[in-house]
C-alpha cells in the first residue's frame, strides 16, 4: 500500500512540476502522457500475444473516464498546490467508491464508512475559504472532475478483464 501511495503523490509532484515552469501546456502534456502510455502497454499487450483482448465491453466508457481524468488532474494542476490538488482527488474518488458501494448494495464494512466520512469532512475542510488558504475554484472543480473519473475508471475496470490490455486498450482510446 505504501509503493502505491508513493506512486499516487508522485504522480501529483511530476505534474505539477512539470506545468510550474510552462515548459508543456496542460494540454500537450497530457497526449504525452497517454501516447507513451499507450505505446508501452500496448507493446506489453502484444508480448504477451493478447491484443485481441484490447477489444471488449466497456473499454469506451473507461477510455473517456481516462481522459477526464487526465484532463481535470493536469489543467488543475495549474492552479493548485500539490497537497491540496492531491487531498481534492483521493477525497473525491473515495467518496465516489463509497456511493457506489451503497447504491449496489455492497455490504460496508466499518472501516469503509469511517474512512468515507473522513475523506468527507476532510473534502468540507478543505473547501470552507479561508484568508489564508484561498484556492482557485475552477481548479477545484476540475480536480473533482478528475476524481470523479478515476472513481469512475477504477469502477469500469473491476469487470474489464485481465488489467494490462484493459488498461493499454483505455490509453489507446483515450
Amino acid at each position: 500500500i505504501a509503493v502505491t501511495m508513493l506512486a499516487f503523490a508522485g504522480n501529483s509532484v511530476l505534474t505539477r512540476l512539470a506545468l510550474a515552469e510552462t515548459a508543456i501546456d496542460p494540454g500537450a502534456f497530457v497526449l504525452l502522457r497517454l501516447a507513451s502510455g499507450a505505446a508501452v502497454l500496448v507493446f506489453l499487450t502484444a508480448r504477451k500475444n493478447s491484443l485481441s483482448a484490447l477489444r471488449g465491453p466497456k473499454r469506451l466508457s473507461a477510455a473517456l473516464a481516462l481522459s477526464f481524468y487526465m484532463l481535470g488532474f493536469s489543467y488543475a494542476y495549474t492552479k493548485l498546490e500539490n497537497g491540496a490538488g492531491a487531498l481534492i482527488l483521493f477525497g473525491v474518488v473515495q467518496i465516489v467508491m463509497f456511493g457506489v458501494a451503497v447504491f449496489t448494495r455492497e455490504p460496508l464494512p466499518r472501516y469503509r464508512v469511517i474512512g468515507a466520512s473522513i475523506a468527507f469532512g476532510g473534502l468540507c475542510y478543505l473547501l470552507v475559504p479561508t484568508a489564508s488558504l484561498a484556492m482557485d475554484p475552477f481548479a477545484v472543480g476540475l480536480m473533482v472532475l478528475a476524481g470523479l473519473s478515476w472513481g469512475g475508471y477504477s469502477i469500469f475496470g473491476r469487470n474489464a478483464g485481465p488489467s494490462l490490455p484493459a488498461t493499454a486498450a483505455s490509453f489507446a482510446l483515450s
